[in-house]
């Protein structure tokens, strides 16, 4: 495409820059690439994040649409409800989502994309931060293509012996006539600090650009609540507890009306999460201080599937509680030294069932969900890292870890009671040299590492898009080697990064003809014979493969008033025992914004394009997949204007206008068409 080859030629001369959010202010400050604050200017990884006020400025609509903008992350949306982000290649179960350094993630994520990461409000968010690669180390399984981890607001201000103060936060779209708005109070009584807010969102269908139109199945509602109390020993540390709720119903998998004729609800869709902490910031020869988690998190899944035409109702129902304990250390050894441990457990425990309904007769009839209702699994690691000061100029970091997955359940014949555990030692080593003040290269060497979780090992008769998975006995971990080398730069007016990484993947777990009972298909609809979607599935460590790629992103101010920033990314998978690309792999990707802004923030414009080349590199997987077309996902580009005022206390709007030439395209891999025309509106105002 000619206007994506001319913003390739721009983006070149970008590569080494970044443009922060506030040019020299602050620096910017990583918590998870190595579990201790740290500048991201002095860790190995590619970091990279976005603060709320950045998620209200650009009007973003979602959690996973926030991340959007930033470098090499492509959203992936089977329905307007959901949100799977790549990352370097991988989604899904390859990327550990954290809240707060909390595991997101539990045993029951599916194979592939999936809504998850969705299932977390916005609202809550005070920033959140992205490292890229594995992190096995400090993070244990699923974090082989990366790491996000979403940090949530707290009370920060206890400069008044007592103090109440709130946001309204309400927000308008045109192109889905969604409707979402956010009250939240925050306060403190001395050392005594709470904050919470109730939110409310209503999507109504999608419209598409051009001749796509009004999507059906697209919609959706959504409530929120969340409450944190926080107990601050003032400089040396605090106690936090709090609350979190996401109530999603009827949420439609549009991809099953298109191309499997079927209807296909999420109701319900509940996050429910409790969580208490004591941090403190030195405590006798800790002298980076200590941290204790306890979490708790329950996921409630409903379903209800339908073919179009039959009298049979499906009504599936997964709640999986998670309980999480988690204790961190840190402290220096003499004078070069940084010393980082800890051990992490989680526990899950899941109750499954399945009610099959005839809307002719009435009748109800139970049967085994979509896991045994007794399954259980258990995660533990314990880690350390030291962060060595070889010279002046030479900095490294070395990691290592001890991971254990543990699987238990009941299942029926032939495999009766299930049981296995899954261990392995991973390591990590992160080099940072300092060529100049202003210009740092790193390098990494990383290992990554994924048990099979309760989706790959115990799944009961489980329908997907490639047939229907039964157990699968004897898996092995999945692993991945990475390789990675970078530059980063930091000026006073300019800032920025590239990285090349390559991957190589073992023993990754793939989809198979399996047989189950002797069969080599389900009769699901009892008529005798084998129709299409009832191949019996299982899974193997069939898969090796590798993933290479570069990202770069950079800025540059221009002047006081005008800036300029983009980044770029490109990325390639190939599947080594058979030849042929791996699956989903994203196309070349990037953004490239002119920024306008005056009085300190307080008037600012924009304009930016967002755009992705052609993806015709297809595995027999995508060539299967209805969500993507046979010669593949075309490239494309928008252009949007996005700008704002800051009345101070009468509040700030932010407006956006969003693909202006009404470009008809579809992220790839995704099962809706990306939105048409529209106009944002985003309101707040501190009360």
């Amino acid at each position: 495409m000619q206007k994506t080859f001319i913003a390739l030629l721009l983006l070149t001369g970008l590569y080494l820059l970044n443009l922060p959010s506030s040019w020299g202010v602050e620096p910017d400050i990583t918590v998870t690439a190595t579990r201790v604050e740290e500048e991201s200017f002095y860790v190995p990884q590619s970091v990279s994040g976005i603060t709320s006020d950045e998620i209200i400025e650009k009007n973003f609509r979602t959690i996973p649409e926030s991340l959007q903008d930033e470098p090499g992350i492509l959203i992936q949306e089977t329905a307007y409800g959901h949100g799977s982000p790549f990352i370097r290649g991988l989604t899904g179960k390859h990327i550990l989502i954290l809240v707060d350094g909390i595991r997101f993630n539990n045993s029951t994520f599916r194979f592939g994309p999936n809504q998850y990461f969705n299932n977390i409000d916005q609202g809550v968010v005070e920033h959140i931060e992205v490292v890229r690669g594995p992190s096995s180390v400090l993070y244990g399984s699923d974090a082989i293509g990366g790491v996000i981890n979403v940090i949530t607001k707290k009370r920060e201000d206890y400069s008044s012996s007592h103090d109440i103060d709130g946001v309204i936060t309400g927000r308008y779209g045109s192109v889905d006539e969604s409707k979402t708005g956010r009250i939240e109070v925050s306060g403190n009584l001395q050392n005594f600090g709470f904050i919470g807010g109730k939110s409310y969102k209503d999507f109504g269908d999608l419209r598409g650009g051009k001749d796509t139109g009004l999507q059906e199945n697209t919609g959706y509602q959504e409530n929120d609540g969340d409450i944190k109390l926080q107990y601050s020993f003032l400089k040396s540390g605090e106690i936090v507890t709090g609350y979190r709720r996401v109530h999603q119903p009827n949420v439609p998998r549009t991809d099953k009306f298109v191309y499997n004729n079927e209807s296909f609800i999420y109701d319900p869709q509940i996050w429910n999460s409790f969580f208490t902490g004591y941090e403190v910031e030195n405590i006798g020869f800790l002298d980076h201080g200590l941290k204790l988690t306890l979490s708790r998190n329950e996921q409630i899944e409903g379903i209800s599937r339908q073919k179009f035409g039959s009298t049979n109702l499906r009504k599936y129902r997964d709640e999986v509680e998670t309980w999480g304990l988690s204790l961190q250390g840190s402290n220096t050894w003499g004078v070069n030294q940084l010393f980082t441990y800890g051990i992490e457990y989680y526990s899950d425990s899941v109750d499954s069932s399945r009610t099959d309904i005839n809307l002719a007769t009435g009748v109800r009839t139970p049967k085994s969900g979509n896991f045994p209702d007794d399954a259980r699994y258990a995660l533990a690691g314990v880690y350390i890292q030291d962060g060595i000061a070889l010279t002046n100029l030479v900095y490294t970091i070395i990691g290592l870890r001890y991971s254990q997955a543990r699987v238990k359940a009941t299942l029926p014949s032939p495999f009766g009671i299930y049981e296995d555990k899954y261990s392995d030692i991973t390591g990590s080593l992160g080099l940072i040299y300092s060529l100049s003040s202003h210009l740092h290269m790193v390098a990494s060497l990383s290992q990554g590492f994924r048990a099979p979780n309760l989706d790959d090992t115990v799944v009961l008769e489980k329908i997907t898009n490639e047939g229907i998975d039964v157990p699968s006995p004897d898996l092995e971990p999945e692993k991945s080697l990475n390789y990675e080398i970078g530059f980063k730069t930091r000026y006073p007016k300019s800032m920025g990064s590239i990285f090349y990484f390559f991957n190589d993947l073992s023993d990754l777990i793939e989809r198979g003809p399996g047989i189950y009972n002797g069969q080599t298909y389900i009769d699901e609809n009892n008529n005798g014979i084998q129709d299409p979607g009832e191949t019996v599935r299982q899974k193997f460590n069939i898969g090796k493969g590798y993933i290479e790629g570069f990202e770069a992103e950079g800025g540059y101010q221009i002047t006081p008033l005008w800036s300029v920033r983009g980044n770029l990314s490109w990325t390639y998978g190939k599947d080594k025992e058979n030849g042929e690309p791996l699956s989903r792999i994203p196309p070349v990707m990037g953004l490239l914004t002119l920024r306008w802004e005056m009085s300190l923030g307080r008037y600012w414009a924009e304009y930016y394009t967002r755009f992705a080349g052609r993806q015709d590199r297809l595995s027999s997987r995508d060539l299967t997949d209805p969500r993507i077309e046979p010669d593949g996902t075309a490239g494309w580009a928008t252009h949007n204007l996005r700008g704002g005022m800051d009345f101070k206390k009468w509040g700030k709007i932010s407006v956006s206008i969003e693909n202006i030439f009404d470009s008809n395209h579809r992220i790839h891999g995704s099962g809706i068409n990306a939105p048409g025309l529209g106009f944002m509106l985003n309101y707040s105002v501190g009360v």
